[in-house]
């Protein structure tokens, strides 16, 4: 009898796990497909960092608008020479002077700066000025990064709007 079972348990063939041939050939494929994948997720994430940019300053826009309207002063949105930053201020005073605009304190005080590989091309203007009715001028950017994604913002100063497209 123990013959018997013996060699009913040598005969059979163990199926329950995978083979070190089916784990590597596995393996390989994930390789590949990721070595094809990697440049389009780099591509993404930069045209990500493009686009968010753009969301930032569409938002400050709209955000200095705002403020313009409820608090019925002027504001103020001022790009930096190097155009790698932004900054919101707020009219202080009652002349035309640029020294009467202080920066404006909340969590914007701060100079927003942008990613070192964006940059902006073609600005209509250093800054936009906000009226206590919630106009200003008309205002449009080009963004590019690195890569060669470029995006243009545009803004109308008479509803507010602002449209962000890729070129």
């Amino acid at each position: 009898m123990k013959e018997q079972m013996t060699m009913l348990l040598i005969g059979k063939i163990n199926n329950n796990g995978f083979t070190l041939v089916e784990v590597c050939l596995v393996g390989l494929i994930l390789s590949v497909m990721f070595a094809i994948a990697w440049p389009k997720m780099g591509s993404f994430a930069r045209r990500t960092q493009l686009h968010s940019a753009a969301d930032g300053i569409a938002a400050t826009l709209r955000y200095a608008r705002d403020l313009s309207l409820t608090r019925n002063s002027y504001y103020r949105l001022s790009f930096d020479n190097s155009l790698k930053g932004y900054q919101l201020f707020f009219k202080s005073g009652f002349g035309g002077l640029k020294e009467d605009y202080k920066p404006f304190e909340d969590s914007l005080h701060r100079k927003r700066l942008l990613s070192q590989n964006i940059t902006i091309e073609d600005i209509s203007q250093q800054e936009v000025v906000f009226n206590p009715d919630g106009t200003s001028e008309d205002f449009s950017l080009s963004m590019n990064d690195a890569q060669g994604n470029k995006l243009a913002l545009k803004y109308q100063g008479s509803t507010g709007r602002t449209m962000i497209a890729e070129q």
